[in-house]
């Protein structure tokens, strides 16, 4: 969840990455991002997503 002035900065930055996120089988050479397939692995992106919004800089949110 993202208050609202992070939200537009967030969704940018993170379509961006995204965009340039090499996905497929993990184990070929270059892939970023393979399948995720346990529960532990959903859960671990959740944590890395929650983490980012708490770290978010004070300066950039004053910019937003």
């Amino acid at each position: 969840m993202f208050h609202e002035f992070v939200y537009e900065p967030s969704l940018s930055g993170f379509a961006d990455r995204a965009n340039r996120l090499k996905i497929g089988d993990g184990l070929k050479d270059g892939v970023q991002l393979g399948a995720m397939i346990a529960p532990r692995c959903l859960e671990a992106m959740d944590a890395l997503g929650y983490s980012a919004a708490i770290r978010w800089p004070a300066s950039r949110r004053e910019s937003a």
